[in-house]
């Protein structure tokens, strides 16, 4: 799992998140810069593609690279559907 905090995002994504905290390994707790290389959106929902990213259920495949060089590839699944005024985030990440 992963704890993701990042500065509020306009309705496009930016190509480079200023901070990006990713606790895959809890021994490096440290903040990084990330070049976000790829982002798409799945979505079953019937919406414009400008607004996929804000479904309610959708999954985002994402590639990114780290300040050290290194390329990892992320999936997010965010979903609405288990409980009402409750979101989850699932987060599988490999290089």
């Amino acid at each position: 799992m992963a704890n993701i905090i990042a500065p509020a995002c306009s309705a496009a994504f930016p190509t480079h998140l200023a901070l990006l905290f990713l606790g895959f390994y809890p021994e490096h707790d440290r903040e990084e810069t990330v070049e976000l290389r790829k982002i798409v959106v799945q979505t079953k929902e019937d919406v414009e593609s400008k607004n996929k990213a804000r479904a309610k259920n959708a999954f985002f495949y994402i590639t990114f690279k780290c300040s050290g060089g290194q390329d990892y590839k992320a999936i997010v699944r965010r979903t609405t559907e288990q409980w009402p005024e409750h979101m989850a985030l699932l987060v599988e990440s490999f290089m």
